[in-house]
């Protein structure tokens, strides 16, 4: 009796002699399926028209599945034809060998093709059937090009993150209001919807109720990317005291800067509210709503109609504007605000400091000086203001050194010179008995203590 050996044999010789091939290595050139392949096509031309080439296993797979499908039409028993793994992944090669030899005996008589002695199939069967193995089986394939599973691969992630995207709506879509989340959802809006989305879901239908609701409306009303500065300032300003805004001095505080927001003036509203902290719930006593028209009329260059409502505000009490230090003080740092005059500024200054008991001799000298230093094309009216308010009583404004000094240091605040005003403040406070000395008008006044 034969042995395994004998019928590769017989099955190598016959492959060669038909494909003008030598097979050397049974199992390793049989893999790739183009040596059956090429067989076919010696014995019956044309019959597998495509034969793969590609290192791809599937494509070398497809090679042998065509070889097995025209051996099954030509005549060989479906017991005798092996797998597909058996030869790929090397399950079971005896068996490739049967389903070789069994082609040759089916094909005898109908083509030119050598003949082969296969008397002992039978043996070569019961060999086949001991040496199968329960090897790697054939990884289950959609069929598609490397093109087509990569276009396939890139739908399925789409589609999952889709799935992803619509759950996450689904999951809002009671908490959130719809046309919101719909509405807004745009290329470069997802930071703002979010935020909206997490205001709305803490407690949208009692947002107006408390600080902290009223602090919610303000952020979603304000939402604009361009002024994010604006929003955090306002933000903190509403924290310290939404519900009690206009009840103290940081209550008035927190109104100025929310009145005066301007991307533009941000240096006055500094300055402005640094003056309130000093001593802000002693600037208006008696004329607050002149003073407080004051404050918000002179933030803004240009408006003449502002200003003048403030001079005409002064004009009916001129000759009390200075009665204490703190309204000196406040009368200057609101009256007077002018950013555009830094060389006016340093050439008052510097006259101050070489000579200033002598700069004020008598009201006439004291209105030529006032007009000199306030000349300027664009501020006319505070020139006329000016004037008019020293004309009635220039010569008991100021009545000595001390006083014409502060008078001057008060009259020429400039927003650029915060170190001016730090100097001029710090002077105030350890020479207050000598800043003022005698009461407005020359009798006394209750609302001065000394």
């Amino acid at each position: 009796m034969a042995d395994y050996s004998h019928y590769e044999s017989l099955a190598k010789n016959w492959i060669g002699s038909i494909t003008k091939q030598p097979v050397n290595d049974f199992e390793a050139d049989l893999k790739s399926g183009v040596v059956l392949c090429n067989l076919v096509n010696g014995i019956r031309p044309n019959t597998i028209l495509k034969i793969n080439t590609y290192n791809a296993a599937y494509r070398q797979m497809e090679n042998i599945d065509n070889f097995l499908k025209v051996v099954e039409k030509l005549g060989v028993p479906a017991g005798d034809k092996f797998q597909t793994e058996d030869l790929f992944y090397g399950n079971n090669i005896a068996k490739v060998v049967l389903t070789v030899l069994s082609f040759a005996n089916a094909i005898q008589g109908q083509f030119s093709a050598p003949a082969v002695d296969t008397s002992g199939l039978d043996n070569l069967r019961q060999i086949a059937s001991s040496a199968q193995k329960e090897g790697r089986q054939r990884e289950k394939t959609s069929g598609l090009s490397l093109l087509e599973e990569g276009a396939k691969k890139a739908q399925v992630q789409a589609s999952a993150a889709s799935r992803t995207a619509d759950k996450l709506i689904q999951s809002r879509e009671k908490s959130v209001d719809t046309s919101g989340s719909l509405g807004l959802i745009e290329s470069g809006q997802k930071e703002k919807q979010a935020m909206i989305s997490d205001a709305k879901r803490s407690g949208t239908d009692n947002i107006i109720m408390s600080r902290e609701k009223a602090q919610a409306t303000a952020e979603l009303g304000f939402i604009d990317s361009q002024h994010k500065g604006h929003q955090a300032m306002i933000s903190d300003a509403k924290r310290s005291g939404t519900d009690n805004i206009i009840m103290s001095r940081e209550k008035a505080q927190a109104t100025a800067e929310l009145g005066f927001i301007d991307s533009q003036h941000k240096g006055h509203q500094a300055m402005i509210s640094d003056a309130k902290r000093a001593a802000t719930d002693s600037i208006i006593k008696s004329t607050e709503k002149a003073q407080a028209s004051a404050e918000l009329g002179l933030i803004e260059s240009g408006q003449v109609q502002k200003q003048q409502m403030i001079s005409d505000a002064k004009r009916s009490g001129t000759d009390n504007i200075i009665m204490s230090r703190e309204k000196a003080q406040a009368t200057a740092d609101l009256g007077f605000i002018d950013s555009q005059h830094k060389e006016h500024q340093q050439m008052i200054s510097d006259a101050k400091r070489s000579g200033t008991d002598n700069i004020i001799k008598s009201r006439e000298q004291a209105q030529a000086t006032a007009e000199l230093g306030f000349i300027d094309s664009q501020h006319k009216e505070h020139q006329q203001m000016i004037s008019d308010a020293k004309r009635p009583g220039t010569d008991n404004i100021i009545k000595s050194r001390e006083q014409a000094q502060a008078t001057a240091e008060l009259g020429f605040i400039d927003s650029q010179h915060k170190d001016h005003q730090a100097n001029i403040s710090d002077a105030k406070k350890t020479q207050l008995d000598q800043i003022v000395r005698q009461p407005v008008g020359g009798g006394g006044d209750d609302s001065v203590n000394l």
